[in-house]
């Protein structure tokens, strides 16, 4: 199997029969859409848009996507709005979408979607970007899609080898690298299985010549033939002895020495290829010494965490751009961003020391004279080091520009923020 392209029907065979082809598939797209994104910038806008993403299925629908780009190599969203179907090859241009306008937006998978045409001039800034598909022949315009598509080296094709891949313009399933250490890891389970079915080996050692000579022998030997078949949890073997060897009856065990480690290392070898730590893939306690297994989740969320920005971030906002004046008829504002919660959380130690960094920090400015009184206060409260009552409108305007004496402010945060352990300098 090494070096050969797997094709459409043996990749869809690992994702509906082999779990660990499945969870290397899958589990990146989960971690990546665990949390809800939200967007900056839109003013009393983000409720309306909230709510239009909802009725969109735009999560689920992003999800079956992504699943489907690593599974296959590549997939498509569709952005369907009002004038796709009489003019899908001309241009969606966000100033032409009135409100109303996007109507859904579905998946295509990689084997409807072809690259049809990649921009040919070398001084156009789109130069060797695609700039039309066809999906079940029809031809689309790349600004009506969502594409996402397995990071091919060049979307022309010239780098694959013939024939490999469905067509030009789309990377490779994230499983063909794999596909040996999957067999093998495979394989070992399968043959630890059968070893299990040969726990036992029983041996019956006796004279069959001698016994065949008599009709009383020959039964005794379909006796000793049908007692080792009701043993079914042995195998068990008659061997002729001779006329001298006389009759013996043993078993031989199997031994099963190192084959859960063997088992465990061809599944960590398979964690490690996919970048999925073994704690996240396999569920298992991390090994060694003082080992914790927070560094590799740690890295991994890291990794997932530029997933999100690179490959997901730029096909949201290209979404944002039409859907937004959909919903509200108005262009996109400038300065619209899209942020994702982060996936890996500070502990409660990690996160008081780093509180106490901070009003270490501000209590030493305040003290210097660096920073003002009221300065040092606002930092706290904005770092959440304090909290303040609500005050009314009438309180917030009266003290609006507060003047606060830099020594008191320094008492007041030393006061609140002073620990035994960490005292403030």
């Amino acid at each position: 199997m090494q070096g050969a392209a797997l094709t459409q029907q043996e990749l869809l065979n690992l994702w509906r029969f082999d779990w660990a082809a499945r969870k290397i598939v899958s589990i990146p797209v989960a971690d990546a859409l665990r949390e809800e994104w939200s967007y900056t910038g839109l003013g009393d806008n983000a409720d309306a848009v909230a709510r239009a993403v909802d009725n969109l299925g735009l999560v689920d629908t992003l999800r079956r996507a992504l699943i489907i780009e690593r599974l296959l190599g590549g997939a498509a969203i569709l952005m369907g709005v009002r004038d796709s179907e009489d003019n899908p090859e001309l241009p969606l241009l966000p100033a032409s979408v009135r409100k109303g306008d996007l109507c859904f937006i579905n998946v295509i998978p990689r084997n409807r979607l072809y690259l049809a045409d990649v921009v040919s001039d070398p001084f156009s800034a789109s130069y060797g970007k695609p700039s039309m598909y066809t999906i079940n022949g029809k031809w689309v315009h790349e600004s009506r899609l969502l594409v996402f598509d397995g990071q091919p080296l060049t979307y022309d094709g010239s780098l694959m080898s013939f024939g490999s891949m469905l067509g030009p313009g789309f990377g490779d399933s994230v499983l063909q690298p794999l596909m040996d250490d999957l067999m093998r890891a495979t394989g070992t389970r399968q043959a630890a299985f059968h070893l299990v079915n040969t726990a036992s080996l029983m041996l019956i050692k006796v004279d069959i010549a001698t016994l065949q000579a008599t009709n009383a022998g020959s039964e005794r030997i379909a006796e000793l033939e049908e007692i080792a078949k009701q043993l079914s949890l042995y195998r068990a073997a008659l061997l002729d002895t001779g006329p001298e060897g006389g009759a013996e009856v043993a078993t031989l065990s199997t031994s099963f020495g190192s084959v859960p480690e063997l088992l465990m290392a061809f599944l960590q070898v398979l964690s490690a290829a996919s970048d999925i730590p073994a704690t996240r893939f396999l569920g298992q306690a991390p090994g060694g010494l003082n080992a914790t297994g927070t560094s590799d989740l740690e890295n991994y969320y890291n990794s997932i965490d530029s997933f999100q920005v690179m490959r997901i971030k730029p096909q949201l906002l290209k979404l944002l751009r039409i859907l937004h004046p959909s919903v509200t008829g108005l262009p996109l504002p400038d300065g619209v961003d899209i942020e994702f919660p982060p996936l890996w959380n500070l502990s409660d130690k990690e996160a008081a020391d780093i509180r106490q960094i901070d009003a270490n920090v501000i209590t030493t400015l305040a003290a210097g004279g660096v920073i003002g009184g009221d300065e040092a206060y606002a930092e706290a409260r904005e770092r959440g080091l304090l909290i303040a009552p609500a005050e009314s409108d009438d309180e917030q305007v009266a003290d609006a520009d507060p003047i606060i004496d830099p020594a008191a402010a320094l008492a007041k945060l030393t006061e609140v923020l002073g620990n035994d352990d960490h005292p403030a300098p």
